[in-house]
């Protein structure tokens, strides 16, 4: 079939990261994913993917382990770290967003994280999800503005100049122009 079909296309899966720590990988055996010490149920997919161009497109990617409850042995950050393994290997390209509403900058800074990779196993795409009138208040709004800059550099910049801040806040429609269409090119690339 001709690649060109699945142009755009991207695959999703769940992310199922309670007891990954634990030996058995439980939660992921009862959803059907064989992902024990000896057997990668990530790998497969990308693999299928790539061979069509398919993205694979992930969640959690804001999330960090020590903000999950102890008892359930959760890893989101060791999943993410195993896809992203899994989609390099598999030469497959990888996508991701948010999984929880979240406007801090400790989120969006894993979010960085992720995204950064000198051995391109970064993300190709973000998608934001969850905007809700929350992210317009203030300081939210300053995190994601941050954020989405700092996406569009390729992770580089970490913070927003104060006065880009004020101009963007409201001294200058030009620079709010600027960033709304940052904004959009942030939903469409990354």
């Amino acid at each position: 079939m001709d690649n060109s079909f699945w142009n755009g296309t991207q695959g999703r899966l769940p992310r199922i990261h309670w007891h990954y720590k634990v030996w058995s990988h439980a939660a992921e055996l009862t959803a059907g994913y064989n992902n024990t010490r000896n057997s990668d149920a990530y790998l497969p997919i990308p693999k299928m993917l790539a061979k069509d161009g398919v993205v694979f497109n992930f969640t959690c990617t804001e999330m960090k382990d020590r903000e999950q409850a102890g008892h359930a042995n959760c890893s989101s950050e060791g999943l993410v770290h195993q896809v992203k393994m899994a989609t390099t290997t598999a030469g497959a390209e990888l996508a991701g967003k948010n999984a929880l509403k979240r406007y801090a900058s400790d989120a969006y800074a894993q979010v960085l994280s992720t995204s950064r990779s000198d051995c391109h196993s970064g993300l190709t795409a973000f998608t934001y999800l969850r905007m809700t009138k929350r992210l317009f208040e203030v300081d939210n709004w300053r995190h994601l503005v941050e954020f989405v800059i700092s996406m569009s550099e390729g992770g580089r910049r970490q913070r927003l100049p104060h006065s880009d801040f004020l101009g963007v806040m409201g001294k200058s429609k030009e620079l709010r122009r600027s960033t709304h269409k940052r904004l959009l090119l942030c939903e469409c690339i990354y």
